[in-house]
């Protein structure tokens, strides 16, 4: 299966549900659409609206990222896994390179992942090089270095 993932990033407002109409139109009549799935992860201000409104179509809705601890804290701006889930996102997107340059560590990805299965969201965890290291040609350890770490943490 082949997934088709949309990371809106820092764009979009309500209104921009439209665009997500017209993608599920074209994917609901596509032939070919038993061998792919749609993904939109909007940012956090618009996963309720996009999740209620795609609920029963064909684009699944997730979250660009959570927070590393569950279900509840005193961190300001923190959205947990257990938050997304109940807003109706399916999967969370967790290790993007953006966060990973931001401070997320091994560990804290690690407890992303966790809470996110814990709370039902399929995860989709990135993994990649930032320049510096593709520019030294270090792009395959670097991949298998994040690999191993992360299944190496998660299997604990």
């Amino acid at each position: 299966m082949k997934y088709f993932i949309g990371n809106w990033k820092m764009f979009g407002v309500p209104g921009s549900v439209n665009i997500l109409d017209k993608i599920n139109l074209f994917y609901s009549k596509d032939r070919n659409r038993k061998k792919y799935r749609v993904i939109i992860t909007p940012p956090y201000t618009l996963l309720e609206t996009f999740s209620k409104k795609f609920r029963n179509k064909m684009i699944s809705i997730g979250s660009q990222n959570c927070y590393h601890k569950d279900p509840y804290s005193s961190n300001t701006a923190a959205i947990s896994s257990y938050m997304i889930k109940k807003v109706g996102a399916k999967l969370t997107l967790i290790g993007h390179s953006d966060n990973r340059a931001e401070g997320d560590t091994n560990e804290i990805l690690k407890n992303k992942v966790i809470f996110s299965l814990k709370n039902n969201l399929k995860v989709v965890f990135c993994i990649g090089e930032n320049k510096k290291q593709k520019k030294n040609k270090q792009t395959l350890n670097i991949l298998k270095k994040q690999n191993k770490s992360f299944r190496k943490k998660i299997q604990k």
